[in-house]
């Protein structure tokens, strides 16, 4: 199916989505924290064939080691535990031996825009507290989700596991909250890291995921973004697609940041490991000497 076609007819999901929205957000559905997966005892990697199987078990060991995210995992199933190492994998490649930016007393202070169901919370706690440090940082970790209400087969809404994955992730130096709002009004103190994983950039991907295409604001969504953080502070993203990364970059253009680092975020760490293969990741680092949202109120 070619590519024009593929977007005329997404087109056509476009009032169901924006009833499906206002069904959900006025229903505000939820059962509470849902309990262990059913396949929680499963292999994480029992999809993968024996040589690979064994690869990857030892880099899962080693990301455990190096980032003590174990804990963080109890519970899930095989295929929510790959995705968190697999997203410890990328941003360790991302970041490279750059340090995490922190505040002056020492905390570091994220949010995560557009998070889902924040079913990598884990995994994202634990590299902002421990990538690049010899011990643990203090973090204090924010995931925002517009869509938060939307019921899953097992009965609970997205905002149930979010709360429940944030829940997971908060331990030892590590206190982590989940909330159903818009990331492009919520107030936000100032950051020292903004994280937007596969944001919508494009109508087609956002129709796709089922959100509204009302509220795709990308211009409006990565200026709020800039602007929560700090000057010296990160704007970490990752796209699906190297379209949607130069949409970024064009985004981003008069706003007060230079990129830092980009990388590939492939990863055979998860079953559908094809469809990571034309992910792009990238830092940028918010300049000095313009002001922050904090600043301007």
């Amino acid at each position: 199916m070619s590519r024009a076609l593929q977007k005329g007819l997404s087109l056509l999901r476009a009032p169901a989505n924006e009833l499906g929205f206002a069904l959900r957000s006025s229903l505000k559905w939820g059962r509470g924290a849902p309990g262990p997966a059913r396949d929680a005892a499963a292999p994480t990697f029992g999809w993968a064939t024996a040589p690979l199987r064994a690869r990857l078990e030892r880099r899962a060991a080693e990301l455990e080691a190096q980032f003590e995210v174990a804990a963080g995992l109890t519970g899930l199933g095989p295929a929510v535990r790959a995705r968190n190492y697999a997203r410890l994998l990328q941003l360790e490649r991302l970041a490279g031996k750059l340090t995490v930016p922190r505040s002056a007393d020492g905390v570091v202070r994220a949010a995560d825009l557009c998070a889902g169901d924040f079913h990598y919370a884990p995994a994202l706690a634990q590299w902002l507290s421990r990538a690049g440090a010899d011990g643990a940082r203090r973090v204090v970790l924010r995931g925002v989700e517009l869509d938060g209400h939307g019921v899953y087969k097992d009965g609970h809404s997205r905002a149930d596991h979010g709360c429940a994955r944030a829940a997971a992730a908060s331990a030892g130096e590590v206190e982590a909250c989940y909330e159903v709002a818009d990331a492009t009004a919520v107030r936000l103190p100032e950051q020292d890291v903004v994280t937007l994983f596969f944001p919508f950039l494009t109508p087609y991907a956002c129709l796709r995921w089922g959100a509204p295409l009302s509220r795709m604001r990308p211009q409006r969504l990565v200026e709020r973004a800039v602007r929560a953080l700090r000057p010296g502070g990160w704007l970490v993203v990752a796209n699906q697609t190297t379209r949607e990364f130069v949409e970024l970059r064009r985004l981003l253009a008069r706003l007060p940041v230079v990129r830092i680092a980009r990388a590939s975020m492939a990863t055979d760490l998860v079953p559908e490991a094809a469809q990571t293969e034309g992910q792009i990741g990238s830092i940028w680092l918010r300049r000095e000497g313009v002001p922050t949202i904090a600043q301007n109120r």
